[in-house]
């Protein structure tokens, strides 16, 4: 399970809230997702990205988010690990390939794997008070070769994700919330 921050649009407006709304005295329909190809913009700018996470190092909206408000508790109760990944996608047959760190690397010490990523459900929630929408997916992902030396011909897409995760240590909280930031380029 999955959840992105961004904006939810059709064509080029943002997605309203469910009922008509009174704009400039006219009234406009409202956009329904299930109804509608919505699109979602991900992602978040730097200064929100930096008003959002603060790491463990004082409190913030994701210690909050996991019951820390107390800076003396932030080392004690919050666990922070990074991760970095590369994934080529863009394959036909809708896999993609997976390798610890960045790749190519000369210091990498494992190889990579195909795997395949089907969406299962999505449930877009238009927030129009706030900044941001929010994406839920529910997805399956299934190993389809756990032995990739280098990427098969034919990606179209590299993403080197570099991800900071928190949770609480003693798992109170069953959810932990990532922070990534994604880096996308072309084989061109």
């Amino acid at each position: 399970v999955e959840a992105r921050l961004g904006i939810l649009h059709v064509a080029s407006r943002r997605v309203t809230s469910s009922g008509a709304k009174l704009i400039n005295g006219h009234a406009v329909a409202p956009f329904d997702c299930s109804r509608h190809n919505c699109s979602m913009l991900s992602g978040i700018s730097r200064s929100t990205f930096s008003k959002l996470s603060a790491g463990i190092s004082e409190v913030s909206r994701i210690s909050q988010a996991l019951g820390v408000t107390k800076t003396e508790q932030l080392k004690r109760e919050l666990v922070e690990t990074s991760l970095v990944e590369t994934v080529y996608t863009g394959y036909s047959n809708q896999g993609r390939v997976c390798f610890e760190g960045e790749h190519p690397s000369p210091s990498a010490t494992c190889g990579g794997k195909m795997e395949s990523k089907d969406k299962l459900i999505t449930q877009d929630l238009a927030i129009p008070a706030a900044n941001l929408d929010v994406r839920i997916t529910l997805s399956s992902e299934k190993i389809m070769d756990p032995s990739i030396s280098e990427p098969p011909a034919g990606w179209k897409s590299k993403r080197v994700k570099r991800r900071r995760s928190y949770c609480r240590s003693d798992r109170s909280i069953k959810w932990q919330i990532d922070v990534t930031e994604v880096t996308t380029t072309s084989p061109n």
